[in-house]
């Protein structure tokens, strides 16, 4: 009897040769972390694919927002430091595939059923929310980067942005649009190829911006009045929509304004939470 006991191993000691048998393992795995964070984010794409192009049922729609809640971490709050950065896909990344379809159909009927006057208005209204968006945020708290839940329309690297970056974004898009559009009523293809890379705004920008963003602007608006045609036969390509003529990208430019006015509404209600 003591031999067998001695040969047994306690159960202290078959706990522990278990663990060493066993593959080894993340935190996340052991807990099952790894596996419900993917299910959060194909339920994130669900929630912006699935509702955008309204084949799915809203019954289905709502269960997942309610499943995502229980879930996911709520993503629409100031970081608590600055020092941690959020692992987003890289700039120029581009769209999901899907919503770039979907996207491009939706951009070819606002062309056929706008006007040059609708969407010099549309980009006025914009551009009116925007500064009211802004006045309405304290001027402490615009340079604070919040990450938001992406937008349809929007970059996953834009999504930690502050109500200054997107302004400078606005800045620096209403320039190139400014001087794209003019090159194209004029006959000119710009040389150098569109890339949405190379239009990301500065995280350290200050006040500043505002009145740089608001230059932007009347400059876009004052370049594109001055033009008396702007559907001519010389185009130049976006990287999402392709080729576009000067009427295109005024088009864009008022489309682009109601994407981060949405960005900036989001931007605010996370630094309230």
């Amino acid at each position: 009897m003591k031999s067998l006991k001695r040969l047994r191993p306690s159960t202290r000691s078959r706990m522990t040769s278990s663990v060493h048998l066993s593959p080894k393992r993340s935190s996340a795995q052991a807990t099952g972390q790894g596996e419900r964070r993917a299910d959060v984010e194909e339920d994130l794409d669900f929630m912006v694919f699935g509702m955008a192009n309204q084949h799915a049922s809203p019954t289905l729609a709502i269960q997942k927002y309610c499943h995502l809640r229980k879930t996911s971490v709520r993503e629409d709050l100031p970081l608590m430091s600055k020092l941690i950065e959020p692992r987003l896909a890289p700039p120029g990344a581009g769209l999901p595939a899907v919503e770039l379809f979907i996207g491009r159909q939706l951009f070819v009927f606002k062309r056929l059923f706008g006007s040059r006057e609708s969407f010099a208005a549309m980009f006025e209204q914009e551009r009116a929310t925007i500064r009211h968006l802004v006045n309405a945020c304290g001027e402490s708290r615009r340079a604070e980067r919040v990450l938001i839940r992406r937008l349809r329309g929007l970059e996953d690297s834009s999504r930690f942005w502050s109500v200054w970056m997107t302004l400078d974004h606005l800045r620096i898009t209403n320039s190139v649009f400014a001087m794209v559009i003019t090159s194209l009523a004029r006959g000119k293809v710009p040389q150098r190829k569109a890339s949405t890379a190379d239009v990301k705004p500065d995280p350290n920008v200050t006040a500043a911006m505002e009145r740089a963003y608001e230059d932007s602007c009347d400059q876009l608006i004052a370049k594109i009045a001055a033009l008396p045609d702007l559907k001519e036969t010389v185009r130049y390509a976006h990287p999402w929509f392709g080729p576009l003529d000067a009427y295109g990208w005024q088009v864009l430019s008022a489309t682009h304004m109601a994407i981060h006015r949405a960005q900036i509404e989001r931007i605010i209600a996370g630094l309230k939470k």
